[in-house]
């Protein structure tokens, strides 16, 4: 199960904040709340909780997050009431890109249009070419900022903004070839996919508010960072992996 939405700023505050108080923090604006929450690191979401430079990889997928952690709480809040605790996360690499490709052919965008023009008009997601600007993100959407999440239209299975808005943290650390995992999470600690080469960045997918569109927003992009990077254009969407009937 994936979900329909990125993360909003209202979700990661009332997660990490125990409820609606953490919405009156007094640096959070409510202008903000259903835009993507963004500049949150990897290692925020699984490992350390709101400490953003403690990495730990007994933290690392297919292990539990760190129960501090967004992803950690999240599983805490869903075991509520006597529930069964949900396995939220974050989607692997392949899990992302399946998603997001809505089953459509690799030059189609996934509202089944065609991805071969750099037209504004044929931008299905939140770039530079359809609103967004070089601002920060925290601007006004009329300044450039990002938008509401939903604002574009949905794809062809019912997901939106993984064509814009934020690119999405995945499980994976990168490596430059991930044929041979046939579809499995990139997971063997912090080594690349040979089990040999050390790596230290890990996989972001999709395209931004401040990044170029057309062509360029095709579900085949992939970008890397380290998993203490934070940056205005990167926020995530949960997975959940079991549990749910």
């Amino acid at each position: 199960y994936i979900a329909v939405f990125p993360v909003t700023q209202a979700q990661w505050y009332m997660v990490n904040e125990g409820g609606v108080s953490g919405l009156t923090r007094s640096f959070y604006s409510k202008r903000r709340l259903l835009r993507p929450v963004e500049r949150i690191a990897f290692i925020r979401i699984r490992e350390c909780g709101m400490d953003a430079w403690k990495a730990d990889s007994s933290y690392d997928y297919p292990n539990a997050p760190c129960t501090d952690s967004f992803l950690g709480r999240l599983r805490t809040i869903s075991k509520l009431n006597g529930g069964t605790e949900l396995a939220f996360d974050l989607p692997g690499e392949a899990e992302w890109e399946f998603a997001a490709n809505a089953g459509v052919p690799p030059a189609t965008f996934n509202t089944g249009v065609r991805a071969d023009s750099v037209d504004a008009a044929l931008t299905p997601g939140r770039c530079t070419a359809n609103g967004g600007s070089n601002n920060d993100a925290s601007a006004a959407p009329d300044e450039g900022g990002t938008a509401r999440v939903g604002s574009y239209a949905p794809s062809l299975w019912g997901f939106y903004d993984f064509h814009g808005n934020v690119m999405e943290w995945c499980l994976d650390w990168y490596a430059a070839d991930i044929s041979d995992l046939n579809g499995a999470v990139n997971a063997n600690g912090r080594f690349l996919a040979d089990g040999e080469t050390v790596g230290a960045q890990r996989i972001y997918r999709g395209n931004a508010f401040n990044k170029a569109g057309g062509v360029t927003q095709r579900i085949n992009q992939r970008s890397r960072g380290e998993p203490k990077k934070s940056d205005q254009a990167i926020g995530f969407r949960l997975c959940c992996h079991d549990g749910l009937d």
